[in-house]
């Protein structure tokens, strides 16, 4: 969210600043007109002040279809609102909510740490790592790392039919809405 109002920020100050260009483009163009009585200088300073106004007004109008296109793409991944275990058959047992969230830590919950994603009750816990794995949210897309660092942390891609592949530790791996995420033995959907 942090990162949002940062991002909001700095668009409202090239804004100004792209402003602050326009006007005085208009103004120079205007005194330019005013000030020379020799048509080659005038029409000169004239056309260049043109010029900077139309590059600006030109790359305002980049810059706020980038901005509205990167709030799209950045409201679509943080609508992943949920993790879902997974049984043997497909079906929803559990759900966890990261709803407003920027990091979930995944393993089994102990009286000294406490998870976001608890699998202690899942029918693998045996073989998840009490600190295990952490989904991250930077840049406006989810991010899985191996924290145990113990090579079973895999990722089954929604496109990607039955290949699963294997996250290296400390290489957070992008992930997305309809993915199946591999903690041991146990599944989470990633909605």
């Amino acid at each position: 969210m942090r990162g949002n109002s940062r991002n909001k920020s700095n668009r409202f100050r090239i804004l100004v600043i792209d402003s602050v260009i326009l006007v005085l483009s208009l103004a120079f163009m205007i005194l330019s007109y005013l000030l020379f009585d020799n048509f080659i200088p005038k029409v000169l300073l004239i056309l260049f002040f043109v010029a900077v106004f139309t590059v600006t007004v030109v790359r305002r109008i980049i810059i706020m279809l980038q901005g509205d296109a990167q709030e799209e793409d950045g409201r679509k991944n943080i609508d992943t609102q949920t993790l879902s275990l997974l049984n043997e058959y497909d079906e929803i047992v559990h759900t966890f909510s990261i709803a407003n969230s920027v990091s979930a830590v995944i393993g089994r919950s102990t009286e000294e740490n406490q998870v976001d994603i608890d699998l202690s009750n899942s029918s693998y816990a045996a073989l998840v790592h009490p600190i295990h794995a952490t989904l991250n949210y930077a840049g406006g897309n989810w991010y899985l790392e191996d924290v145990a660092g113990i090579n079973d942390l895999k990722i089954q891609p929604r496109d990607g039919g039955d290949s699963i592949f294997l996250i290296s530790p400390d290489r957070p791996c992008k992930v997305e809405q309809g993915d199946i995420l591999f903690v041991a033995n146990t599944r989470l959907l990633f909605q």
